[in-house]
């Protein structure tokens, strides 16, 4: 927020400079694990972990340190790593069943 108390100077602000008001709360399309699309509004000035947090307790999912966000928008993500060296691919599928994990994902890193 912008203080009446501070100048202009202060937010490195000058006469003629485009300044936007934006909602604190906006709309948050998030789909599920079962393919159901839920839109949450959510507070813009919170991280990822507290964005997670907000839309498992809307859910009702006790154990949010378990899951994450996912950008499905190809302009959002960044660019995919080098491939992984050449492993057993048999051993690699037997682990991704086991470990319920895909390696296509786009994940949001929460801790940075």
């Amino acid at each position: 927020p912008l203080f009446r108390s501070r100048t202009l100077d202060f937010y490195l602000l000058k006469p003629g400079d485009l300044l936007e008001y934006k909602d604190k709360l906006r709309p948050l399309k998030v789909r599920l694990m079962d393919e159901t699309l839920k839109t949450f509004r959510v507070d813009d000035s919170h991280s990822v972990d507290q964005l997670v947090k907000t839309v498992c307790d809307r859910i009702g999912i006790t154990n949010c340190e378990e899951f994450s966000l996912v950008c499905e928008d190809e302009e959002l993500t960044p660019k995919k790593a080098a491939p992984p060296q050449v492993r057993d691919q048999k051993k690699m599928e037997a682990l991704k069943k086991k470990l319920h994990t895909e390696d296509d994902g786009k994940y949001i890193l929460i801790n940075r």
